[in-house]
């Protein structure tokens, strides 16, 4: 077993080592295949292609213990049940990609410890929930797209959670659907929520929200209804104002070509309106531009 401060690295190349290139881990033949099942603590998993081969019962990559990481890696081919599941603590997902998770599976991404954090990575085009995480969620520069059902799902009761300069786009249900009452001390910023099926940002039960929900730019989600559900200004709470005071007004699609090119448009009220709309613009005391 490798200690928790010690990360022992599985790291894959195609010529010469460190050229970052993605060896390709093909599963085929029996069911209830795992392409890499992780159970040391202290494990990262980097520059691989790993293809379910739409066997039954698979999961991409599973981690069994502590301090998980994934690097530059790829999860694809049907994965039946899962394409990533991290199902203890102190987990990081970062520049890699997971997609075509196949009908059937719980989520694309799986998480059940804390914290989960992911970062500059694009989950997509899977047959359930992009990510479901019972646990603390921190997301970054990431993309939820077209995925069958939620985009994100952050079910645990109280804890607090970041989810910042990331993308929802064209789930079929909702952009992210928050549990956690904790959210009221974390931050959801500078994100978009853009033609997803249900609300942009979906709150089970009704909370208040201050200014720690802030520069969001909301589009045709919910087929042009509300944006937003149960979040609420109340007990003083200024959330109505701060939900609204810094976020764009996008009115027409904000992307180059959505699916293939994520980047802003030029298009007035659309990729325009977005740009240099995060916050903040400059930071107190202190030129930033």
């Amino acid at each position: 077993p490798i200690n928790a401060p010690v990360i022992g690295r599985i790291i894959s190349y195609t010529t010469t080592r460190g050229d970052l290139g993605r060896s390709t881990v093909q599963m085929s033949t029996n069911t209830g295949l795992k392409g890499f099942q992780v159970t040391g603590t202290g494990v990262s998993i980097e520059n691989f292609i790993v293809d379910c081969g739409s066997l039954g019962t698979s999961t991409g990559i599973s981690f069994e213990a502590a301090f998980a990481r994934v690097v530059n890696s790829k999860v694809q081919g049907g994965c039946s049940t899962k394409g990533i599941d991290f199902t203890s603590n102190q987990n990081l997902l970062v520049d890699s990609e997971i997609t075509a998770v196949g009908s059937g599976c719980t989520s694309a991404v799986n998480a059940t410890g804390t914290p989960t954090n992911i970062i500059r990575s694009y989950i997509h085009d899977n047959a359930c929930a992009g990510l479901i995480s019972t646990g603390t969620t921190n997301i970054t520069r990431s993309i939820f797209r077209s995925n069958t059902g939620i985009g994100v799902s952050l079910t645990a009761a109280s804890t607090p959670n970041t989810i910042a300069a990331s993308t929802f786009d064209a789930n079929t249900s909702d952009g992210l659907k928050l549990t956690s009452v904790g959210m009221m001390y974390g931050y959801v910023g500078n994100n978009l929520f853009t033609g997803n099926g249900g609300y942009g940002i979906n709150a089970v039960a009704a909370f208040p929200v201050d200014i720690a929900f802030d520069a969001n730019g909301f589009y045709n989600n919910n087929s042009g209804g509300a944006q937003t559900n149960n979040i609420t200004s109340t007990a003083g709470n200024f959330a109505a104002v701060a939900m609204t005071y810094h976020n764009p007004t996008i009115t027409v699609d904000p992307y180059v070509s959505a699916g293939t090119n994520q980047g802003l448009n030029t298009t007035t009220g659309g990729g325009a309106a977005a740009r240099n709309a995060g916050l903040p613009g400059a930071f107190p005391g202190l030129a930033s531009t």
